[in-house]
């Protein structure tokens, strides 16, 4: 099959390739169901789980609790570099309406909350790094996809999953199919 050109004429007459038809047909699973939080394609159950949230810090090995996880499952990291013009425009945006915030409270003689004013020097300093070169931002994207043979195994396998992301403070949530 690998490298075999075969031929042949279609009900209609008209010449097919192989790989065209039959290839996909014998690739393709033999069922999907597609329900509101899982797919099973063929035998095997699958969910999948996005991480919406990271610690401000993280250490090397941050994911090791994660990946010694016992079960049948994929991490996908998706990373790429954002706009740097696009981004400096946002993130002066978001200081304007901050310093606006953070101005309004202490004129009013209102308590400055730490994570506003922790928020507004992150950002400030973000900016300052991005302007001078010194940093780059990115998107980025984690995603988990578990797979069980039952239904009850995926369930137990998601929540044990759920459990150790927790314990390493990601936020996830479970996708809908």
């Amino acid at each position: 099959l690998l490298g075999l050109e075969i031929k042949f004429n279609g009900s209609n007459g008209k010449e097919l390739n192989m790989k065209e038809t039959l290839l996909p047909y014998l690739l393709s699973p033999s069922t999907v169901v597609n329900e509101p939080d899982y797919i099973k394609i063929g035998e095997q159950y699958n969910r999948t789980i996005a991480v919406l949230g990271i610690p401000r810090v993280v250490k090397a090995g941050f994911l090791n609790p994660l990946m010694m996880q016992q079960g049948d499952f994929d991490v996908s990291l998706h990373i790429e570099p954002k706009g740097t013009q696009q981004v400096i425009s946002q993130l002066n945006n978001e200081l304007v309406k901050m310093s606006s915030d953070l101005y309004g409270m202490e004129s009013k003689g209102e308590l400055v909350p730490p994570s506003l004013k922790m928020k507004y020097d992150d950002i400030l300093n973000v900016l300052k790094m991005l302007q001078s070169g010194e940093e780059k931002l990115y998107d980025f994207g984690f995603y988990i996809n578990v797979r069980a043979k039952s239904i009850e195994k995926l369930n137990e396998l998601t929540g044990r999953i759920g459990a150790t992301l927790g314990q390493i403070s990601l936020l996830y949530k479970v996708m809908d199919m």
